[in-house]
């Protein structure tokens, strides 16, 4: 009966049975993968196929707590600062336009203010 029950927990409450899975590279520590059902073995094939060799990749089980964390430095934080740093007002004087405008620029000191762009 105890077996039944167990099976019958594994049907009814999968997320008790499986747990998350991350891959990181090994000498850096740098994050290549996360799934929250993986099974063993799951994310180094993953990363096999994408030219990474078995000696310099790991992949490990983590808790809710540790995925949060990894999710933070890895994911989170470096989308926050991209979105701030295109957000970042750039000021081109505009003398590097040249031409009529660029002897304006000489005689006053202008300033266009423009947003930078994502990727520029």
């Amino acid at each position: 009966m105890p077996i039944v029950m167990f099976v019958i927990s594994l049907v009814i409450f999968p997320s008790l049975c499986w747990a998350g899975r991350a891959s990181f590279e090994k000498t850096t520590g740098r994050f290549l993968e996360y799934q929250s059902r993986a099974t063993p073995g799951t994310l180094i094939t993953n990363a096999l196929r994408q030219g990474y060799s078995l000696e310099k990749i790991e992949e490990r089980e983590l808790s809710d707590e540790e995925w949060v964390l990894v999710k933070k430095q890895w994911i989170d934080d470096p989308a926050q600062f991209e979105r701030e740093q295109s957000e970042q007002p750039v000021e081109i004087p505009l003398s590097d336009f040249g031409g009529i405008v660029g002897g304006l620029a000489g005689a006053a000191s202008l300033v266009l203010v423009a947003r930078k762009k994502k990727g520029s």
